[in-house]
């Protein structure tokens, strides 16, 4: 005979029901339900919300469309903040949500070849060493002179510089006739100059020294090529000439961001490309215009591009007319377009196809998942290869996103970034905020 529960266990079993599903539902909204959501006026904005969830707000700034099982659809009339409160039931309150209702917003895709630059001329002081004399005591001529980290030599003598090799030539000049070298530099975009005499001795950690008669003089100068590398600029704001590029932060290794104080993007041409292959990513091979082809300044360096302001004319794009930007809600998966320079200065449109979007647990710069679908980009390149970060990525007519990553042991797979973090790091919606997150050391820069 079965057995008949009672009064008391049947409510402690509702109890214990409720309690579960308040626990679920409470879980769901902290740990995978964004703190923040973004939406145009008049476009319904999708919240995947349990039914017993409920949303409230100011009535004079947003309606409910539809409420199911799928979620809750809501709609803003202005643009503006919105703060909504979340509660399960109506009684227990969960995390709030800040919707930002902003403006649409089209810009125009770039697709062309840019080198990326910490200056627009001259070297760059990485470093300040000791030079150690015969005595055995530590000497420091280049910060004695004054110099600092991030200073931009751009003459020796009156002669411009380079590269490391062309200042170690005239600093031997110099010690050779016996006085001290007159070195040009740029701090903070105002050019000073200062005297620096090599001192005889062995170079501690190895640096750009000054030789005569078998004897080194050292400096105590770290220097390097103010050359970064070859990118792609991803869109430009034709009202504002405000830029982004690269799609990923420029970094030292894998995630610590390099400074850069006197940052300049110049043309760029494609002379060749090293095909990738499984486990070797491939290269574009460009050729720089550093004096007469700068293009812009940069002005921030974040896990989501490099962003700035046009100086310059840019050669020109495939597409002549801006686009609308995409929100993350209306990127889809399937085929989508990549615009990207192979060869020389001609932007190029290839076919592409977006496998995944991902939420949790990647950085921005790798949300996308994406795979290269186009017969002549695959016999060319063998796929995503670097210099390839910042290709703007079209779909729909909507400018949605950029390359940013290639998967070493599959090249014709990669990463993207979505377009609505790379225009808020712009700050064409508003201030642009400063870096989130590094980027993961798993993935090489296209």
């Amino acid at each position: 005979m079965a057995k008949v529960p009672t009064p008391r266990a049947t409510a402690l079993r509702a109890v214990v029901g409720f309690c579960s599903v308040a626990l679920v539902a409470l879980l769901l909204v902290t740990t995978t339900f964004p703190e923040r959501l973004r939406t145009f006026p008049g476009r319904v904005a999708w919240l995947p919300v349990l039914p017993m969830i409920r949303v409230s707000g100011p009535e004079d700034r947003f309606s409910v469309v539809f409420r199911d099982m799928r979620g809750v659809g809501l709609a803003f009339d202005r643009p503006g903040s919105v703060r909504l409160e979340l509660s399960l039931w109506g009684w227990l309150r969960l995390r709030p949500l800040l919707v930002e209702v902003v403006p649409p917003l089209e810009l125009m895709p770039g697709g062309q070849a840019i080198g990326v630059m910490l200056a627009p001329a001259g070297v760059l002081v990485e470093g300040l060493l000791p030079v150690q004399e015969s005595t055995g005591r530590l000497s420091y001529p280049a910060r004695d002179a004054g110099l600092q980290v991030g200073d931009v030599i751009v003459e020796v003598d009156g002669v411009p510089v380079g590269s490391p090799e062309e200042v170690a030539r005239l600093l031997s000049r110099a010690v050779q006739e016996g006085r001290p070298a007159r070195v040009a530099y740029v701090r903070g975009g105002r050019r000073r100059e200062t005297r620096l005499m090599p001192a005889a001795g062995v170079v501690v950690r190895g640096e750009t020294a000054a030789r005569t008669g078998g004897e080194s003089y050292g400096v105590g100068l770290l220097l390097r090529d103010p050359a970064i590398g070859v990118g792609t600029l991803t869109f430009y704001d034709p009202r504002t000439g405000r830029f982004a590029a690269l799609g990923h932060m420029v970094a030292e290794g894998s995630r610590r961001p390099v400074t850069m104080p006197d940052g300049r993007i110049v043309r760029a041409a494609i002379s060749g490309v090293a095909a990738a292959a499984r486990g070797r990513p491939g290269e574009k091979i460009g050729m720089f215009h550093r004096e007469s082809g700068q293009l812009g300044i940069v002005e921030r360096n974040t896990p989501v591009g490099i962003f700035g302001r046009l100086t310059g004319e840019l050669p020109p794009g495939l597409v002549t007319e801006p686009l609308p930007v995409a929100l993350d809600g209306q990127v889809k998966e399937g085929p989508a377009t990549a615009l990207t320079v192979v060869e020389g200065e001609r932007v190029e449109a290839f076919a592409i196809e977006v496998l995944r979007i991902r939420t949790l647990g990647v950085p921005e710069s790798q949300r996308l998942v994406l795979r290269v679908t186009d017969p002549g980009l695959l016999a060319r390149t063998g796929g995503i290869v670097q210099g390839m970060s910042g290709s703007p990525i079209i779909q729909e007519g909507h400018l949605v996103g950029a390359i940013t990553h290639v998967a070493v042991q599959d090249p014709t797979r990669g990463f993207g970034v979505l377009m609505e973090p790379m225009v808020e790091a712009s700050g064409l919606w508003g201030p642009a905020e400063g870096p989130r997150a590094n980027l993961s050391n798993t993935r090489v820069a296209a």
